[in-house]
């Protein structure tokens, strides 16, 4: 941001004019109800023309309250080439010490603009405690400053501010008008033309208010250099600070106006739900007809294996050679009848390998040579 700022000024021969034409037209500059009221004035040029109301193109207005019923309004507004601040005191109470007096303002912009300070007048309806006084123009007695970008103020940066108090920031050379004074001392400094509370009673208040302040609102203007029509100061506009009393550690209201805009919000589209699985067909009905039993397959039994083929040659008989009997072995018959022996029964098998081999031997003894 521009630490330094440009102040219009008139030709010599324009000076002459202005403070001539005032002279004729503006009242004689009152006297501070305080010690310093006999101390000699200057009266200020007559204060810079506003555009008429229907060129203006209102801007933002902030506001800004705090627990002790303080409170106060700052409007912006443009035309073409200027930038208007209307400053306000709107608390409703009455002011009774030096803190309840706005004496300065700050505010922040978020781009490179350079502000040209031009005047600060009050508006319509507002007035000059001490005699009620008929001057508008205060430029001498409100200065401006652009501050560098190192510089804060409860470790908070503002591009620029105004202030009819010093603050410990502002000095006779940063005054909208440089050339003149009211307050008799060529400076910021003090409480002089701080502006009270809309519900002020000029009849209280302790020694510290015994001097020359404002009831109502000022209006700044400022020049503005290659500023397009359509920038947005109501964007631009990011912090505000109202300072009352003579110090910047005493009561303020200070907050942010248009806060950063919050990252895009990156959307991740949530994962495809699983594709549900196929239901299984539904098992059919039971069939009225009786189920069929399995058939059982019985294998077939296994054929039995061939008998080995007869040999060519029959086998001999064994030769069975039975003993004569001997005398002895001959048995003595009982006299008693023996009872029959019973033999069984041969079975068919036993039966017919008696006859085979009966019959071999038949055939055997048949084809051996006769002696």
């Amino acid at each position: 941001m521009q630490s330094s700022f440009s102040v219009k000024l008139f030709s010599s021969a324009m000076t002459i004019v202005g403070v001539a034409v005032a002279s004729s037209v503006l009242s004689p500059a009152i006297a501070k109800p305080s010690s310093n009221a006999d101390q000699p004035k200057t009266q200020s040029p007559a204060p810079a023309p506003t555009p008429a109301n229907s060129a203006l193109l209102s801007l933002l207005t902030v506001t800004g309250t705090d627990s002790l019923g303080r409170a106060a309004s700052a409007s912006f507004s443009r035309d073409a080439n200027n930038l208007f601040l209307t400053l306000i005191n709107t608390g409703s109470a009455d002011s009774l010490v030096p803190v309840d007096v706005l004496t300065g303002f700050f505010f922040d912009l978020s781009d490179n603009i350079i502000l040209n300070p031009l005047s600060a007048s009050l508006s319509d309806g507002s007035k000059i405690y001490g005699g009620g006084s008929t001057v508008k123009n205060v430029s001498s007695e409100w200065a401006f400053k652009a501050f560098s970008s190192d510089s804060a103020i409860d470790n908070v940066h503002y591009d620029f501010g105004v202030s009819a108090s010093g603050l410990g920031l502002f000095g006779p050379g940063d005054r909208f008008d440089t050339q003149s004074n009211l307050s008799g001392i060529e400076n910021v400094g003090g409480l002089d033309y701080g502006i009270v509370t809309a519900g002020d009673n000029q009849a209280t208040g302790n020694g510290g208010l015994n001097r020359d302040l404002i009831q109502g609102s000022v209006v700044f203007s400022f020049g503005l250099n290659n500023v397009p029509t359509d920038f947005d100061f109501a964007q631009s506009i990011t912090n505000i600070r109202f300072q009352y009393g003579t110090n910047t550690a005493e009561p303020s209201i200070a907050k942010a106006v248009n806060s950063p805009a919050p990252a895009p919000v990156v959307s991740i589209p949530p994962a495809p739900a699983p594709s549900p699985e196929p239901a299984p067909a539904p098992a059919p009905a039971p069939s009225s007809e009786p189920v069929p039993a399995p058939v059982v397959s019985i294998p077939p039994a296994p054929a039995p294996a061939p008998a080995p083929a007869p040999s060519s040659e029959p086998a001999p008989a064994p030769v069975v050679i039975n003993p004569l009997p001997t005398p002895g072995s001959i048995p003595v018959l009982s006299e008693e009848p023996t009872k029959p022996v019973e033999v069984p029964e041969p079975s068919t098998a036993i039966a017919l390998s008696l006859v085979v081999a009966g019959a071999l031997k038949f055939l055997k003894h048949k084809e051996e040579p006769q002696a």
